[in-house]
This record gives C-alpha cells, sequence and structure tokens, in this order.
C-alpha cells in the first residue's frame, strides 16, 4: 500500500524529487522511514531512469606504445598508408595515380609520395623515396586490405594482392619490422586516417579543380612536404 501511495503521488505530480514527494505525502500521511522508501520507489521509475540517467561516453581506446616513445627522432614508428586515386592528364587520356602517406607516430608528422600504380615494386620504390629522405624506420605499421577505409573497390583489391612476403624481406634488410593492424579494426587507425583526409583536403584545394599531369602531381607532392 504504502508502494501504491508513493508511485501514485510521484506520478500525479510530474515525477519530482524525492523530497518533493515526501513532502506532499506528509500533508496526509505519516511514512515510517519515509525518505527511504520514496527514494527506494522512485529509483524503479522508468521514466526518471530514461530521463536523468547520464549520456553515455566513447571509451577511448589507449595509445600504442610506439605513440608514446621518448626521445626518438622523426619517423622512428611510421604508419603508411594509400589514398587516391588521383587523376593525372597524359595526352588525351587520364591515368590514375595514388597517394602514400607515411605518418609518424610520435610526431604526427606525415611524408607524401605518389605511387604510379597498386604493385608492390611500386610501394617499395616509393619507400627506399621515403627512407632515403628520413631515414629507415624502426616499425612500419599498415592496414590489412580488408579494412581499409577507402572506398575504391580497386584500391582494396590490389593492396590485398600485394607479395606481403617480398615487402617483409626487403625491409628486414633495413632492420625495420613490418606490423600490421588487426582485420576490421579501423579505430586503432584514427591518427592517420585524419591525416588522409586532412590531405586530401588541402590537395583538392589547391588544385582548384585542375586535372594536372604528371610534372605538376610531383611538384605540388613535393611542395606540400616541404611545408608540413
Amino acid at each position: 500500500m504504502t508502494e501504491l501511495m508513493i508511485r501514485h503521488c510521484h506520478k500525479s505530480n510530474g515525477h519530482v524529487g524525492c523530497q518533493h514527494v515526501l513532502a506532499v505525502l506528509r500533508t496526509k500521511y505519516w511514512i515510517l522511514h519515509g525518505h527511504s522508501a520514496v527514494k527506494k520507489t522512485i529509483g524503479r521509475c522508468i521514466v526518471c531512469k530514461r530521463q536523468h540517467s547520464p549520456s553515455l561516453t566513447q571509451q577511448m581506446a589507449p595509445l600504442i606504445q610506439e605513440q608514446t616513445t621518448p626521445d626518438k627522432p622523426p619517423f622512428t614508428f611510421v604508419k603508411v598508408d594509400y589514398f587516391g586515386p588521383l587523376m593525372v592528364k597524359s595526352g588525351r587520356s587520364c591515368l590514375n595515380r595514388y597517394g602514400c602517406l607515411f605518418s609518424c607516430l610520435t610526431t604526427r608528422a606525415v611524408h607524401l609520395e605518389v605511387a604510379h600504380s597498386l604493385t608492390t615494386d611500386s610501394f617499395m620504390a616509393a619507400y627506399q623515396r621515403f627512407t632515403s629522405r628520413r631515414g629507415h624506420p624502426e616499425k612500419v605499421f599498415s592496414d590489412n586490405g580488408t579494412n581499409l577505409v577507402s572506398g575504391d573497390k580497386e584500391l582494396k583489391r590490389s593492396i590485398e594482392e600485394w607479395n606481403q612476403s617480398k615487402i617483409g624481406r626487403y625491409l628486414v634488410q633495413q632492420n625495420a619490422e613490418w606490423h600490421f593492424s588487426p582485420p576490421y579494426a579501423c579505430s586503432m587507425g584514427g591518427a592517420w586516417e585524419r591525416m588522409i583526409r586532412s590531405t586530401r583536403t588541402i590537395l583538392k584545394a589547391l588544385a582548384q579543380e585542375q586535372l594536372l599531369n604528371d610534372k605538376r602531381l610531383l611538384t605540388l607532392i613535393a611542395d606540400r612536404k616541404n611545408n608540413q
């Protein structure tokens, strides 16, 4: 009976708080241990739970060790990812070129290279140009082909067909370790995926919707590298 009285008073007064319900009840009734009884009954109210429950916040994943390692030069720990395609003009035809982004996990510095295709040899050539300017990294991180954020199917399919053992052997010769992110764990690459978005936005703004040729694209990429 006591719980029904409290529920009726709570509902009829617009789901007010514990003190208000207790004050209204005491105008007619005196309930033993009234505060605890009212608090317990209001705590079971579904409407109040929905209205007053705290908002859920997304739990941030912890940073990997390479992102918090001090006293290391830039590009010691590198994340590599592709973006594109970038259309270039060659005579009367248009060809696809791809951006290869190397991002330092510690300093968030960015190095850009242009890959003329999505073959294994093209990636290794871009990696050699990167190491010639920035030095050899200790660890290189890469997404699996199945969890690339880019929606381009050709990009996904071509990276899945990379000769990973050939690339792995080359990196071992350079004293570098190659690590893959777990499949479907694109949340682990939020830092470098944000870099790719910023890079695409900047290149699109600088090109001003113009169709560049290979020389101008390389010049534009080199100019952005010097300004990073």
